[in-house]
């Protein structure tokens, strides 16, 4: 990982460079993909977060839940239980920020 001031240089030194001489990296697509889902569940740079994992956890529970409910009744449900399935959702993460706010 990049410090702060080689980021800062190299950044300088693409400045200096006109646009149009300018080299676009293009990355190798499979290596991409993984750092995007890697870069998701992390909070800060090689740390995963747990409430995001979690997160993505209860989404898909409740995502598969709707489908569920959806495919059964053949109809979207009431807002309660669209409200309630949205605060299953997004529980552990909110809890994490929110606790993050009250211990500064």
């Amino acid at each position: 990982m990049a410090t702060e001031q080689e980021m800062a240089a190299a950044q300088a030194a693409a400045a200096a460079v006109p646009l149009n001489q300018q080299t676009i990296v293009v990355c190798d697509p499979a290596h991409c993909r993984r750092n995007l889902l890697v870069s998701i569940w992390e909070e800060e740079p090689g740390q995963l977060s747990w409430s995001r994992v979690a997160s993505s956890f209860t989404v898909a529970t409740a995502i598969a839940c709707l489908i569920h409910v959806v495919w059964h009744n053949h109809a979207i449900p009431d807002v309660a239980t669209l409200g309630g399935l949205g605060s299953w959702a997004v529980f552990p993460y909110a809890v994490n920020k929110i606790t993050g706010m009250v211990q500064k």
